[in-house]
């Protein structure tokens, strides 16, 4: 029997769905508990809910500076440097549970367990499974990740979790190379913009990170330099140490 379930274990979908159990139910009971409380913020209901609202109901969408696709006006932005990605996303959820306050707040929960496999992916690309496990467990209980995930500050959510799939897809692209995963990286970067214009500094650093890690490889010839891939792995390595820190940070200039 121990032999089997050595043989189960060595399954890397079954051993990765085993370590992110514990995480995930951590999280989502902190998270979770009395999310209906305290009722909508401004932010909620001004960036997400109102026009989910009206999207699910099928009436007027009272669109940011009356700017939207179609005859409906589906909305493209919900600030001048906000895009609508958490209005198209919490919309089911309306139509599922009815207006109010779950509605809008699951959708946010859900972002952010999204947030914690992401983060798993990105720590076992760039180390390995037991370093992700640990990030992954310390991220979940995290008070700072997990009021402000469940409290349904929505646009910084969506940042937080672009910025561990930029750095997999980074990652990912630099290991093995391959047109589908710079589009996914493509794809992961455009993403985060669209939800919060903000979303270029994140890329901006990681950006400078690369160059400062190949920093020396500049003084080579160009023909050394260019095929070497850049060091995504190493850069990705700071994502646990500093996603508190940026998480704060877009959670107040929401």
């Amino acid at each position: 029997m121990l032999a089997a379930g050595q043989r189960w274990l060595r399954r890397p979908a079954l051993l990765d769905a085993a370590l992110l159990a514990l995480p995930l139910l951590l999280f989502f009971s902190l998270a979770g508990y009395q999310l209906q409380l305290p009722g909508l913020h401004n932010d909620e209901a001004q960036e997400a809910g109102l026009q989910a609202w009206q999207l699910a109901a099928g009436t007027a969408i009272d669109a940011f500076r009356d700017t939207g696709l179609g005859a409906r006006h589906f909305p493209l932005m919900v600030q001048d440097y906000i895009g609508a990605a958490f209005v198209y996303l919490a919309a089911p959820f309306v139509w599922l549970l009815g207006p109010g306050t779950l509605s809008v707040r699951v959708p946010a929960l859900l972002v952010g367990g999204a947030t914690l496999l992401a983060t798993y992916g990105c720590l076992s690309s760039v180390a390995d499974k037991r370093t992700a496990f640990v990030g992954v467990l310390l991220l979940a209980v995290q008070p700072s990740f997990v009021f402000w995930s469940r409290q349904g500050v929505l646009i910084a959510s969506l940042t937080v979790l672009f910025t561990p799939l930029v750095l997999w897809a980074a990652s990912r692209y630099s290991q093995t190379g391959g047109w589908q995963r710079a589009a996914l990286l493509g794809l992961a970067a455009g993403l985060g913009i669209y939800a919060k214009l903000l979303f270029a500094w994140v890329l901006l650093g990681m950006l400078c990170a690369v160059l400062l890690l190949n920093a020396a490889l500049l003084f080579k010839p160009a023909r050394s330099f260019w095929p070497r891939p850049p060091h995504w792995q190493q850069a990705a390595q700071c994502w646990p140490v500093s996603q508190p820190a940026a998480h704060r940070c877009c959670s107040t200039t929401c």
